[in-house]
C-alpha cells in the first residue's frame, strides 16, 4: 500500500483524481499502467482496472446497500446475476455491513456509507484502488474494521493506494510514503 501525505492544499485529491482518469490534465502527461490519461481510451482503459473512493462519496438514499452495490457491479461490467450476488455478498461481509444490508442508505451513519463506498471500490476485481481520505467519517472503532479490510484488498490483487493529511490516522499495512507540498511530491523522510 502507498500513503500519499500532505497539508490542505497540497494537491493530494488533484493527483489522485488525475490518477483515477476524473480529472484531465491541464498541462504535462499523466500514465497509470501503461495508458496515457490524456486521451478518452486511455482513462477507460484505466477505470476499467480501477476501483476508486472519492473523498465526497455520494450514494442513492432509495437504495439498500445490497441493491446499491448491485447496481455499481452492473456499471462495472459484472453482469451475470449469481456472480454479482456472489461478489456483492462477500464485500458486504468484509465490510461488516451483512446484517444491514438490505436498509436503505438514507438510514446508513456516515462511517456505514464510507464502508459502501469501499465495498462498491472494490467490485470488479481491480488491479488498482484509489481512496481518497480512507478514514472520513468513521469512528475509531469503524477505522480499525476499515484497516481489517487492507489484508483482503491485497489478498484478491488490487494494489492500494491512499491518501490522509495527517501521518497519525496512519497506520501500517502502508509501506512506502510520499509527501505533498504545493504541487509537488517527494518521498517522506523515514521514521524511525
Amino acid at each position: 500500500m502507498f500513503g500519499l501525505l500532505g497539508a490542505n492544499g497540497a494537491g493530494k485529491t488533484t493527483l489522485l483524481r488525475l490518477l483515477a482518469g476524473r480529472l484531465q490534465p491541464t498541462e504535462g502527461r499523466v500514465g497509470v499502467g501503461g495508458h496515457c490519461l490524456a486521451t478518452r481510451a486511455g482513462r477507460r482503459a484505466v477505470r476499467r482496472a480501477l476501483g476508486y473512493l472519492p473523498q465526497d462519496f455520494g450514494v442513492y438514499p432509495d437504495l439498500t446497500a445490497r441493491e446499491f452495490l448491485d447496481y455499481m457491479a452492473l456499471l462495472k461490467g459484472v453482469d451475470r446475476t449469481a456472480e454479482r450476488r456472489r461478489r456483492v455478498g462477500a464485500l458486504l461481509e468484509l465490510v461488516d455491513l451483512s446484517g444491514p444490508a438490505d436498509d436503505k442508505l438514507r438510514t446508513f451513519s456516515g462511517g456505514m456509507r464510507r464502508r459502501v463506498g469501499i465495498a462498491q471500490a472494490l467490485l470488479g476485481d481491480p488491479r488498482l484502488v484509489i481512496v481518497d481520505e480512507p478514514t472520513a467519517e468513521l469512528d475509531p472503532q469503524e477505522r480499525v474494521a476499515s484497516a481489517s479490510c487492507c489484508p483482503g484488498w491485497r489478498a484478491s490483487g488490487p494494489c492500494c493506494s491512499a491518501r490522509t493529511s495527517s501521518r497519525t490516522s496512519r497506520k501500517r499495512p502502508v509501506r512506502s510514503v510520499c509527501w505533498a507540498r504545493d504541487g509537488c511530491c517527494s518521498p517522506a523522510p523515514r521514521r524511525r
